[in-house]
């Protein structure tokens, strides 16, 4: 009897441990990741401090260099309360410090812009309901609105899905389980 007790009590205790390690863990990732943020938001700012200006300008560029990244735009979605960068080339590094063209053009009417859920990135865009207006300035001066259709949840495996359609501009980031991509769908206003 006193063996089986035993035995009950080292399993309790190696099961109660086991548990404080996956806390751990978790909060340890809940750490990481509002640190990414912070960082993602101090380095948009810092390169919209420093490149807005060059929007504004007509010219032949297809991107504007800063600090050995190129930047294929700026979005400004009023509705949220986001400006941003969006750098010109997709990679895990890049969309750390702000969204990614993913593909297209705005110019050739078929632009997907990709962004992490940080708050002070895409995860807003949850909240962005059908009319919103979107704008975007190329680096090559110009100008585009946009206006909101709809907002669909995709999977993450369905990019197929995400790259067709008749919509002129997407924005997606994933949910917050990693499961699900949220993406807005837009068209040229006016």
């Amino acid at each position: 009897m006193n063996v089986n007790k035993t035995s009950k009590t080292i399993v309790y205790k190696l099961l109660l441990l086991f548990g404080i390690l996956l806390l751990l863990s978790a909060f340890a990732i809940v750490v990481l990741n509002c640190k990414e943020a912070k960082n993602g938001k101090i380095s948009s700012e810092t390169v919209l401090d420093n490149i807005a200006s060059y929007f504004d300008e007509k010219n032949d560029c297809n991107y504007i260099e800063f600090d050995g990244k190129r930047y294929y735009a700026e979005i400004f979605i009023p509705e949220l309360n986001i400006c941003l960068p969006i750098m010109d080339e997709i990679n895990h590094d890049n969309l750390q410090l702000a969204p990614c063209r993913y593909s297209g053009h705005a110019e050739s009417g078929d632009l997907i812009i990709a962004g992490h859920n940080y708050a002070s990135h895409f995860g807003p865009l949850k909240k962005i309901r059908p009319g919103a207006e979107i704008m975007i300035k190329t680096a090559s001066g110009i100008n585009y609105v946009y206006k909101v259709d709809c907002v669909e949840n995709l999977s993450a495996w369905q990019v197929e899905e995400m790259e067709t359609g008749e919509w002129e501009l997407s924005l997606f980031t994933c949910t917050l389980s990693g499961k699900d991509r949220i993406t807005v769908r837009c068209s040229l206003s006016g």
